[in-house]
């Protein structure tokens, strides 16, 4: 197993980095009436500190940065009545869709999002930059995980992929999730916006995903480095190191190593 992964990416990083300490939640050591020292808390933390990674590529280096700084938003459908709404409560801008539950089953969760034929949602974001959006749609037999980024690079189900993707960010910066030509009715699911680019092993990663992605910017780690199958975390102190290196087929100068450190939600 893994030493440590973060939503289900395997970060390399050196074993036995990642060294646990408790936080209590609380007032802590207090004085009770008889003198005695007596623990008051709420709820006991862990904080993993010093995780670090070997020399890796400055595009690996921002996309983890920016998932451990929790950029981006995700969308699971399941709110009642804030369905649209995602995990950092970012409202839809343009569009209209129901919240879902059956034919098709949901591949997360207990909802999905359904859009009428030929209709689109926006989210008003303002990504002018860099850009990824994943999301799962339902083809009327199955549900496929897609991936567009604003350099042109398509993925279906983790792996290169030629044909449409049916969503994209406008010339405002807004993403547009939906298929405008569509005839019959849209399902979409567990939909993620993230302000970077992720590479291509994420991409095969996040595509063949058995588990619904975080609720940004909390993360889901796991790995030997944790005594739980999973934990659900906070990525904090990210620092990055110049450190020329070997990467592929010769020396690669922009070479990083990063520190962080993970807080238990």
């Amino acid at each position: 197993m893994a030493w440590l992964t973060i939503n289900g990416y395997d970060v390399g990083v050196s074993v036995g980095s990642g060294s646990m300490s408790q936080q209590f939640v609380g007032p802590g050591v207090v004085r009770s009436f008889s003198g005695r020292n007596t623990r008051h808390y709420r709820e006991i933390n862990r904080r993993w500190e010093g995780f670090l990674t070997p020399p890796i590529s400055q595009a690996e280096a921002r996309a983890l940065r920016g998932l451990l700084s929790g950029e981006g938003h995700h969308w699971d459908f399941e709110d009642a009545t804030y369905y649209t709404y995602s995990s950092k409560g970012f409202p839809k801008n343009v569009g209209s869709g129901t919240r879902a539950s059956s034919t098709p089953a949901p591949k997360f969760g207990s909802y999905y999002l359904e859009l009428a034929g030929s209709a689109q949602m926006t989210w008003a974001l303002g990504y002018t930059g860099s850009w990824t959006i994943m999301f799962w749609e339902h083809d009327g037999s199955s549900w496929d995980h897609y991936i567009i980024d604003s350099d042109g690079n398509k993925y279906k189900n983790g792996a290169t992929h030629a044909g449409a993707v049916n969503a994209s960010v406008n010339g405002s910066g807004a993403v547009v999730l939906g298929d405008g030509s569509s005839i019959g009715l849209q399902h979409f699911d567990d939909l993620v916006v993230l302000p970077f680019l992720i590479t291509s092993d994420m991409a095969a990663t996040f595509g063949t995903a058995t588990e619904a992605f975080s609720a940004l910017p909390e993360l889901t780690a796991a790995g030997d480095f944790c005594e739980d199958s999973s934990v659900t975390v906070l990525g904090d102190k990210v620092t990055l190191s110049p450190t020329p290196a070997h990467l592929g087929s010769g020396i690669d100068h922009k070479a990083v190593r990063m520190q962080f450190d993970l807080l238990e939600v």
